[in-house]
């Protein structure tokens, strides 16, 4: 298990490790510290509007999970180079009790908080948190880190915020409110292809909501669908981010269900990969590609159904 120090005004550049043996027996606990970047407590989160203050706390809530020797954590942290708020994210190596990796998730224009995470077998590492901003009420994002990548791919979003909130949930002496701790993920008990995700966002009534999302899980790197809307048509994007190395995302909707397939060729025109070869129900979906194995070059994709077909180009530089 891991925890922080209690909240105040300090920087802390370190979080404690406690171990708990397998001994019933003679039960007992050990402590150690991990040394990490410098963390404090995050500002309120920016809304549009004149509503209550969104409090951010650094916390961890459930958002540590151990899987494969390694423990991913995650907690909001106040982003000092703009002032706002943002996640930091830590791996740790149970053998040793050492930080192996750790990412700040932040953006000038944006303010993130609440986050959960979940890794799978393949450790990519999946999450889900809030985020706002000046002219963005607070919605719910989610986003794949693919194992070996050093970023987490872009936000997606959930569900956008309709409103600023002004209805206070618990204590109303407190001078503000915190909503957004209430963010969780898990694998489906049944099909571990398929996740849960939920979070809180304002509705336009300027109270608390809940939106549930059901994502779909490739099992080598992920094709994700997000079940809660259907699109009205077929459509390819293109991906992101391009140029990639190694990883990038292929995003397209599928109108109605049909056969679908998603291949790569090369400039030459070969087909050098197979992506998607079945039947898809209506969605949205992503597919994140992984083109370690591939040289330099300008690549193909092409989706294609009885009555779609389309085709762009993605550039990979190594």
């Amino acid at each position: 298990m891991i925890g922080l120090p209690n909240p105040s005004g300090a920087t802390f550049n370190f979080l404690f490790l406690y171990k708990v043996n397998d001994d019933y027996v003679n039960l007992n606990v050990s402590s150690n510290s991990v040394s990490c970047s410098d963390y404090s407590m995050p500002p309120y989160m920016a809304q549009p509007g004149g509503g209550k203050p969104m409090q951010l706390w650094w916390f961890f809530y459930s958002e540590q999970v151990q899987r494969n020797g390694k423990i991913y954590a995650a907690h909001s942290t106040k982003i000092i180079l703009n002032n706002t708020a943002g996640i930091h994210y830590m791996e740790i190596n149970t053998a040793d009790q050492l930080l192996t990796s750790e990412i700040f998730v932040s953006s000038a224009d944006h303010y993130y908080g609440y986050p959960d995470i979940l890794a799978d077998q393949n450790n990519n590492v999946f999450m889900v948190y809030n985020r706002s901003g000046a002219t963005e009420y607070p919605g719910i994002y989610y986003t794949i880190k693919p194992n070996g990548a050093d970023n987490f791919l872009n936000d997606n979003l959930l569900k956008s915020g309709e409103g600023d909130v002004n209805v206070f949930c618990g204590n109303t002496s407190n001078p503000y409110i915190r909503f957004e701790d209430y963010t969780d993920i898990m694998f489906d008990p049944v099909d571990s292809t398929i996740l849960w995700i939920m979070g809180e966002y304002i509705g336009a009534d300027n109270k608390w909501k809940t939106r549930i999302g059901k994502l779909s899980i490739d099992n080598t790197i992920g094709i994700t669908n997000i079940d809660y809307s259907l699109p009205e048509k077929f459509s390819l994007k293109q991906n992101y981010p391009n140029p990639f190395n190694p990883v990038t995302k292929i995003s397209f909707t599928i109108a109605f269900s049909d056969l679908v397939k998603l291949n790569v060729y090369n400039a030459l025109g070969i087909e050098v990969a197979v992506l998607i070869n079945k039947d898809l129900q209506p969605g949205s979906y992503d597919f994140l590609f992984d083109g370690i194995g591939f040289p330099s070059g300008v690549y193909f994709y092409k989706l294609q159904s009885d009555n779609f077909s389309q085709t762009r180009s993605m550039l990979l530089i190594k």
